[in-house]
């Protein structure tokens, strides 16, 4: 499976529309790479998983 991230940033990038079963709770990080804060870009929380089964959910607030 590719980096949810990486496949989000270079489509942005080359102007590529994902489909809707593409990269599912992936985001573009285009926007950090040209200089704008955390607290411009807007997303829903991530969820971290491990090879061992452990989970955490990482939110803004």
């Amino acid at each position: 499976m590719p980096n949810r991230f990486a496949t989000y940033t270079i489509a942005d990038i080359v102007g590529q529309p994902l489909a809707d079963n593409e990269a599912e709770d992936g985001f573009s990080l285009l926007p950090f790479l040209r200089g704008k804060s955390s607290a411009d870009a807007a997303h829903s929380p991530i969820i971290h998983h491990t090879f061992r089964g452990f989970f955490a959910i990482r939110d803004t607030d």
